[in-house]
């Protein structure tokens, strides 16, 4: 569980990083609401992914079957709160809906990346994929 709490922290820091950064050069080229877009969708990945760790944590804990349920309520929950956002986004006229929503995709661009590296890391990729009853 250590090592997932970790790899969240990397994950968190790279996602404000690399929102900071693109922010900040969109500001440069005069695109303000893209840079407000890309704030308020990175904003939106740190809670859904602070969302989505709270349900794992908690998931932990508790029997397999209570588990599954309980995660099965939870990406119902994320995704409201998805649409919920995206629905603000398109109302406000200082938010790009596209910069919104590349800010959001950069959480899971980001988590890719993660996975990418963990795999390459491994010596013995078989051992990622093979399961034991």
């Amino acid at each position: 569980m250590q090592s997932l709490v970790l790899e969240g922290k990397r994950i968190l820091n790279q996602v404000c990083l690399w929102s900071f950064l693109i922010s900040f050069g969109s500001y440069l080229m005069e695109e303000i609401e893209f840079a407000y877009g890309i704030l308020t969708g990175s904003v939106s990945g740190v809670a859904y992914l602070m969302m989505m760790s709270f349900r794992v944590k908690k998931a932990a804990d508790l029997p397999l079957q209570q588990a599954i349920a309980y995660m099965r309520t939870g990406w119902i929950i994320r995704l409201g709160f998805i649409a919920l956002v995206a629905s603000w986004a398109v109302n406000m006229p200082n938010v790009d809906i596209v910069g919104m929503l590349f800010g959001l995709f950069l959480l899971y661009i980001i988590v890719f990346f993660h996975v990418v590296k963990i795999v390459m890391r491994t010596k013995d990729n078989r051992k990622l994929f093979i399961r034991k009853e």
